[in-house]
């Protein structure tokens, strides 16, 4: 059975995310799927429990199964202020996953012009 946290942080209950994060053994715990609290919460576009979880110490630069960062699925997903916050918190926006292929190009990709745009210039 998965913790409860990895549910907090997929639906960006923050103060859920306070209480039961203390039942991990460590904040860059995965799941079954490869996925942290905080690449959850950046994935759904919570920009409250992605700080959190930053501020409490989550690696921003983990990667899932596939080796894409967290940085990649927001940038996938076109959340730019969750992209601001990663690259602010010193996300890698250079890593390149198994294929070569790094954040900038997940926007590009899937046409989030503006995730695109904010890569462009920084």
């Amino acid at each position: 059975m998965e913790n409860p946290c990895f549910d907090s942080a997929r639906r960006g209950d923050i103060n859920a995310l306070k209480q039961q994060i203390v039942s991990l053994k460590h904040l860059d715990e995965k799941n079954r799927k490869g996925h942290t609290l905080l690449m959850l919460a950046a994935y759904n576009g919570w920009e409250e429990a992605s700080q959190f979880l930053i501020s409490q110490g989550a690696d921003v630069n983990s990667t899932d199964q596939e080796g894409n960062s967290i940085l990649m699925g927001a940038a996938f997903k076109g959340h730019v202020r969750i992209v601001e916050i990663l690259l602010n918190a010193g996300a890698d926006k250079n890593y390149k996953n198994s294929k070569g292929q790094d954040a900038f190009q997940f926007s590009n990709m899937f046409g989030r012009t503006e995730v695109s745009n904010l890569f462009e210039r920084i």
